[in-house]
């Protein structure tokens, strides 16, 4: 599936292995507008990510229709500001109403660090660096008419059906 990068969105060859998407972390993502659908079915989603900056919160990848509400469906990984505000924790958030799986705490930026979500016969399991994080049932079928994005939240603009405005 072909990506389209957009409002700045490049590469450059500097990631952890060859080479990486690069943002601004104002609107510039990839958009996979055909990216297949889970399901119910197992699945492995993984990438290698390094925040430059920590910022109270940023989506790294969605497949995901945000209707704020059990209605919401898809998927998608997000790095999240906790109470304490030296650490952020990594959530991956199903639609459905299912629960969202927090895995992992980052304390630094500037780092490279794997995340990888693995569903395995209804289980979802988070790790970074190859280590694992917690898990939680995954109950939840996770096809949308979302296309996948990497490094966006979608908007009511470009995502039919969402009311998620906040943009990130």
């Amino acid at each position: 599936n072909d990506g389209v990068f957009l409002n700045g969105a490049s590469t450059v060859p500097t990631g952890e292995v060859g080479w990486a998407f690069t943002f601004d972390g104002v609107n510039d993502y990839v958009n996979f507008p055909t990216a297949p659908n889970f399901g119910t079915n197992d699945f492995t989603v993984e990438f290698w990510v390094n925040l430059r900056t920590i910022p109270p919160e940023q989506v790294m990848v969605e497949k995901f229709v945000s209707t704020f509400a059990p209605s919401s469906t898809g998927w998608s990984i997000t790095k999240l500001r906790t109470i304490d505000p030296d650490s952020d924790v990594l959530r991956f958030a199903e639609g459905g109403g299912a629960p969202n799986l927090d895995f992992a705490v980052l304390t630094s930026s500037n780092t490279w660090i794997h995340v990888a979500v693995v569903r395995r016969n209804g289980t979802l399991s988070g790790y970074t660096n190859s280590v694992f994080r917690a898990s939680a049932t995954a109950p939840a079928n996770l096809d949308t008419t979302s296309s996948l994005k990497f490094g966006y939240r979608g908007s009511p603009a470009d995502t039919p059906g969402s009311i998620d405005n906040r943009g990130l």
